[in-house]
């Protein structure tokens, strides 16, 4: 199963909001990229119910000046069940990030599923 994401992090929010942390997205992407387990499984609740399921989702999660993830929203493409977009959402609610440096950062994540 193909699992592969990239980090997005920037000083404006997808929701026009100003972001006044920062962190590296290189971390950013180490911390996720060490979760691939996790979003695997849910991508893998999809394959059960369609073996050809493929898509990509797309999570706008803030991390908070603690670390931890504040809030997170995911939407999805292809044929990819809504259970998938939940899971991947709570996966990335319980990923916890060194603290930023100077406030909150938003970063907007897409991982991409397939079979192969």
């Amino acid at each position: 199963d193909a699992v592969s994401g990239t980090a997005r992090a920037g000083p404006i929010g997808t929701d026009g909001s100003v972001v006044t942390g920062r962190l590296p997205p290189e971390r950013i992407q180490q911390v996720v990229r060490a979760s691939f387990g996790t979003f695997r499984k849910c991508y893998e609740r999809a394959l059960a119910k369609n073996p050809g399921a493929t898509g990509k989702t797309s999570t706008r999660f803030v991390i908070g000046r603690d670390g931890k993830v504040a809030e997170a929203s995911t939407t999805l493409s292809g044929d990819l069940p809504k259970e998938t977009g939940a899971c991947v959402e709570a996966a990335f609610r319980g990923l916890t990030f060194e603290e930023p440096a100077g406030g909150v950062v938003t970063v907007v994540y897409p991982i991409a599923f397939s079979p192969e």
